[in-house]
């Protein structure tokens, strides 16, 4: 169901908008949840969730960002993402906390 009128487009793009439609909800949420622990909203208040979200995106955005942009082709192709954010997790909690 769309309400673009028939006129404006074809079944053909309403389906493939559908395909990436699925697309980044088997790569994104589906990714958040699996390896970034990002599967369950600690507080309920709808502010509580949109913070929780941004905050969840704004950090994978960065981190990503970081990964792309900083790291060697080399270092990029011998480890995972994953593997590159448990690093910078573990040396972020050999530290303890902030002062």
């Amino acid at each position: 169901m769309t309400t673009v009128p028939q006129a404006e487009t074809s079944g053909a793009k309403i389906a493939e908008l559908g395909h990436e439609r699925w697309m980044i909800e088997n790569r994104a949420f589906r990714e958040l949840a699996t390896y970034w622990h990002a599967d369950h909203v600690y507080r309920h208040h709808p502010r509580a969730i949109e913070a929780f979200w941004l905050m969840v995106l704004l950090t994978l955005n960065l981190f990503r960002a970081f990964y792309i942009l900083n790291l060697k082709p080399v270092l990029r192709a011998r480890h995972t993402q994953i593997y590159i954010a448990s690093q910078i997790a573990a040396d972020l909690a050999s530290h303890g906390p902030a002062p």
